[in-house]
């Protein structure tokens, strides 16, 4: 009797065996795609978990897991479905600041760093890397942003991305400095009274998003974005200090604001 096995690609086992196929033909060496079976023979091993970009692992990602920015860009990846290989930067021994880093990887001393080992791409800051994830792998996972030639679509996702970038970011990373890392690096005691103005001016912020959210469910339209997920690491960072309570003040951003957090690539990303 000749042992044999056939199954889906999802539960491929590593075989050392002979194999046949019920209605094909014992084959010496090699495999045979039958529909959606594989099937190996001779001790052939097929790895396992195929993906229109088999090459994942060639994705390298240097940060610390914790930052805000490296969050960022694993979000999008998970969004992707994407394998990384992450290469621990640590932050307060200072290694973003050694010559070899400033040199080799990011001259400004900052996380993280993207390497595409099969394009040869290296990007820096967290926004850039994101939009190359998105654009390399469109039709992989979730889509992020939409492509240039759709002109109205990509006018209203740059839009979102700026909203982002301009009225949302600088005042809660500022919020995040003063709460946490001000002391940290050693600049002194928060100054509670400037916390206040930047969630008063974060308010109003939110007040826009409000009337953005109140006519469709996501910043740039019916799709989520990069735009949407950017908010995730600083927000969810500063909601200990009050950014849950005024969020509550907006059904439209309390519905956006708690459907991202659900996300299984949050999720993953903070588990």
């Amino acid at each position: 009797m000749i042992p044999r096995w056939w199954g889906t690609r999802d539960d491929v086992p590593d075989l050392h065996l002979n194999a046949t196929i019920p209605d094909l033909p014992l084959l010496p060496l090699g495999r045979i795609h039958h529909h959606r079976f594989i099937f190996i023979f001779f001790g052939l091993n097929l790895t396992k978990g195929i993906s229109p970009h088999p090459s994942n692992m060639t994705l390298k990602l240097y940060g610390f897991v914790h930052s805000t920015c490296t969050r960022r860009v694993r979000t999008a990846l998970a969004e992707k479905g994407l394998d990384v290989e992450i290469v621990p930067i640590d932050l307060a021994k200072g290694e973003q600041r050694t010559s070899s880093y400033l040199n080799d990887l990011q001259p400004f001393g900052k996380v993280p760093v993207l390497q595409d080992t099969e394009t040869g791409i290296q990007i820096y800051e967290s926004r850039a890397i994101t939009q190359y994830i998105a654009t390399k792998y469109r039709g992989q996972g979730t889509d992020l942003a939409p492509p240039e030639s759709d002109l109205k679509a990509f006018a209203y996702y740059q839009q979102a991305l700026s909203i982002e970038q301009s009225y949302f970011d600088p005042l809660a990373s500022q919020i995040a400095y003063e709460k946490v890392f001000k002391a940290r690096k050693g600049h002194g005691e928060t100054d509670e009274a400037r916390v206040q103005s930047l969630f008063s001016q974060l308010e109003l912020t939110l007040e826009g998003y409000e009337r953005v959210l109140s006519k469709q469910p996501y910043l740039a339209g019916q799709q989520l974005t990069l735009a949407d997920l950017a908010h995730l690491p600083y927000g969810v960072f500063i909601e200990p200090f009050g950014f849950t309570e005024l969020v509550s003040k907006f059904p439209h951003v309390q519905k956006w604001w708690e459907g991202l957090k659900a996300r299984e690539s949050w999720k993953k990303v903070t588990a």
